[in-house]
């Protein structure tokens, strides 16, 4: 028995107290496999002093380690006068870098070749790797596992959000280490999970690119620009004019309809839209927690909403007077700063109340399916951005005139029936694959973990 515990004492083995704070110990539900030694991490690494004193004139690469096994990234070029610390270290190819603010949130790495000759502050230490002891990219697999971090936490001291990690204490830590051999086959086995769960992210990726391909092709649209310049003039097609408005006619023209088969309409002859209302006070603790989902913004991230991170109650509805919709409405955000980059759009599998920066869409069905018309939307999310966004506001907004006036083509329905589902289909695939790449990344770091660490009985 590795620990025994009674109502006032918990002991443990000496050997193991060397490695870890007593807070740690008492925190920690997991131990390391005795079948291998421990080792201090300072006989393997040691610290790199290769120092440089920033010029002004010059441009210097600078470096960040992602969180949670993220990896050491480039963070930007800069010139040597905008940098504020003179004093910095050059980095190399293949040390070990650790962050001191974010060692307790994982922050640990390998330099790669290509940010050979990078820069960094003091606050991120750099170390030469002994790899005749141990692999670097096993040293850092155990220093971003959850047993390491809580040690990370335990030491690292300061104000809550500037805690740095004490470097002697890191150092002294003793980790388990099995033989080279050992290591660079746990290290195989870990990559082989990885590189098998990228290969299906990327698969999901291309087929979620395919969905866009699909309906174009579908729907006989062209993505390009319908202007033509010659000698300095731009000319238009007549049949793609909708406005004869310069501020319009001048703006980039993302999608070619010129070739469509099927009837086009504008979005306001297929829509009634229905406002979101105003926040409850966030004062009234009886507004909050109740049996309702109140969506924002920042629940609009599937094109199917299950649920929503807030609840309000039923008072909060009647002294609002908000409405609740029924699963099945349509939602879109018309005010977020999210809109640079989509116009997040949603089809509810519950009932919510909405607040003021979303739209709900009561559509005609007689003439468009739900589905495709959600469908429609979510690929076409350039096209509506493009000519739909107020310019000059600090929070980016959906100009609703514009809005109503996008086009929208309009098949027979039992055309968006075998559209809807093909793409549900295809978006089926898509699900399937990001599970199966999650549940590699995660078994790649459980069948890790299975080897360093042992339940503690």
């Amino acid at each position: 028995m590795i620990l025994a515990e009674t109502q006032y004492l918990q002991n443990t083995n000496f050997r193991l107290l060397e490695s870890w704070s007593v807070q740690y110990l008492i925190e920690s539900t997991f131990w390391y496999n005795p079948i291998y030694k421990l080792v201090r991490i300072g006989e393997f690494l040691h610290k790199s002093r290769n120092q440089i004193l920033i010029e002004d004139g010059r441009k210097y690469q600078r470096v960040t380690i992602k969180i949670n096994n993220g990896g050491v990234i480039p963070r930007d070029v800069e010139l040597g006068e905008n940098i504020g610390t003179k004093q910095q270290f050059i980095v190399s190819e293949g040390q070990f870098l650790m962050s001191k603010i974010d060692a307790r949130n994982g922050a640990f790495g390998i330099v790669p070749k290509e940010l050979e000759g990078a820069i960094v502050t003091n606050d991120f230490p750099t170390f030469e790797v002994n790899e005749k002891i141990i692999n670097p990219e096993f040293l850092v697999l155990i220093t971003t596992t959850k047993e390491f971090i809580k040690f990370a936490q335990s030491c690292s001291s300061g104000t809550t959000n500037r805690q740095r990690i004490d470097i002697s204490s890191f150092l002294n830590v003793k980790i388990p280490l099995p033989t080279l051999e050992e290591q660079n086959q746990i290290v195989q086995a870990y990559n082989d999970r990885i590189i098998e769960a990228k290969r299906l992210e990327g698969e999901a990726k291309s087929l979620e690119k395919g969905i866009k391909k699909y309906l174009f092709d579908e729907l006989g649209v062209v993505k390009s620009n319908s202007s033509i310049v010659i000698n300095g003039l731009s000319f238009l097609a007549y049949k793609e004019i909708e406005r004869w408005a310069l501020s319009h006619l001048l703006k980039q023209r993302l999608y070619s309809f010129r070739n469509v088969k099927h009837p086009i309409l504008p979005i306001k002859t297929l829509l009634i839209f229905f406002e979101g209302g105003k926040t409850p006070s966030t004062s009234r603790n009886d507004f909050w927690g109740g049996d309702i989902y109140w969506t924002s913004a920042k629940d609009m991230k599937e094109l199917y909403l299950k649920s929503a991170q807030d609840k309000i109650t039923k008072l909060a509805v009647k002294e609002g007077g908000l409405k609740v919709y029924p699963k099945g409405t349509l939602l879109g955000v018309f005010r977020s700063g999210i809109l640079r980059h989509s116009f997040p759009v949603a089809l509810t599998e519950a009932e919510t109340a909405i607040n003021q920066d979303l739209k709900a869409m009561g559509i005609n069905e007689e003439i468009v399916l739900k589905n495709y018309f959600l469908n429609y939307l979510n690929v076409f999310q350039k096209m509506i951005l493009e000519r739909s966004q107020k310019e000059g506001v600090t929070v980016e907004s959906i100009n609703t005139d514009e809005f109503l006036e996008i086009p929208v083509i309009i098949p027979p329905i039992e055309t968006q029936r075998i559209i809807s589902a093909q793409i549900q289909s295809i978006r089926n695939e898509v699900a399937n694959k990001k599970s199966q790449a999650e549940t590699n990344r995660q078994l790649a770091i459980t069948e890790f973990e299975s080897k360093i660490f042992m339940p503690c009985n």
